[in-house]
């Protein structure tokens, strides 16, 4: 599974959910009937209701270098801070590359998005190779599988 493009999960406050439903009610009661106006509102109160659910934290494997096989994001510290480049390894290209794809450094929070982007683009999984602790937790749990 690929790791979504927005990691941050949708929030609404009571409020919201409480204006939303009153705004449909006020622009669409005349043309549903009672049924259809009750199951539009059930449709809405789930859609803002999202934060109350459990939803999975994003997963990355850690790697110490870059992988053949997927999409590696490599993160550094240094006198400019924290910074990140992309790695597209031609062998994960199916042919379509000959030579492996290095983006430019990117601030770690840019790298990061554009690594998902990237990654669910092309449907490849994504690794993460983060030797100085640049990885933020709220980014997604990093892994190392057990040998």
């Amino acid at each position: 599974m690929f790791a979504s493009m927005y990691p941050e999960p949708i929030a609404a406050p009571d409020r919201l959910i409480r204006d939303a439903v009153d705004a449909a009610r006020q622009l669409v009661v005349s043309n549903l009937n009672h049924v259809q106006f009750y199951h539009w509102t059930v449709i809405v109160r789930n859609f803002f209701s999202l934060r109350w659910k459990t939803m999975a934290r994003n997963r990355f494997e850690q790697v110490n270098e870059v992988q053949p096989d997927a999409i590696t994001l490599l993160l550094k510290r240094d006198n400019d801070g924290a910074s990140g480049s992309i790695v597209l390894p031609a062998a994960a290209s199916q042919g379509r590359l000959t030579t492996d794809q290095v983006s430019a450094q990117l601030p770690a929070q840019d790298a990061f998005r554009g690594a998902i982007r990237l990654a669910n683009d092309v449907k490849l999984a994504l690794v993460v190779c983060d030797p100085d602790g640049v990885w933020k937790p709220d980014w997604g749990d990093l892994y190392q599988p057990i040998d």
